[in-house]
């Protein structure tokens, strides 16, 4: 447990230390809000759950950042999750098409959510 707060802390802060241990205390998977500057809109995060690394995978460790020659016009996000990867293209490439795909339900169901927002995800 002592390893999973300090990630928690290192990835979300105190704010999502707290959730995690109420998470943990309730016995209940609970949601963590995230609102970043380089994002148009907030999106959600489950806790506990694999959200969290991926969080930390496109938005601090940046994975997805990478030069194009060109602004690209169609993206396909194929095992979107709960949509990470496709909001930080939405946010990267405004004019492109990004098309997020997940088959997993309760996946799918946050990607949702998080996507409604932005109209160039599909």
């Amino acid at each position: 447990m002592k390893r999973e707060l300090k990630k928690y802390n290192k990835i979300l802060g105190l704010g999502g230390v707290l959730k995690l241990l109420q998470s943990r205390l309730s016995r209940s998977n609970l949601t963590y809000r995230v609102e970043l500057a380089e994002c148009k809109h907030p999106f959600i995060l489950r806790i506990p759950s694999s959200d969290v690394p991926t969080y930390q995978q496109v938005f601090i460790d940046r994975e997805y950042q990478f030069k194009v020659s060109k602004q690209p016009k169609v993206i396909v996000d194929a095992g979107a999750n709960i949509g990470l990867a496709a909001i930080y293209f939405a946010n990267q490439y405004p004019n492109a098409k990004i098309i997020a795909i997940e088959p997993e339900k309760g996946n799918f169901d946050q990607l949702t959510a998080n996507t409604k927002p932005y109209p160039n995800i599909t």
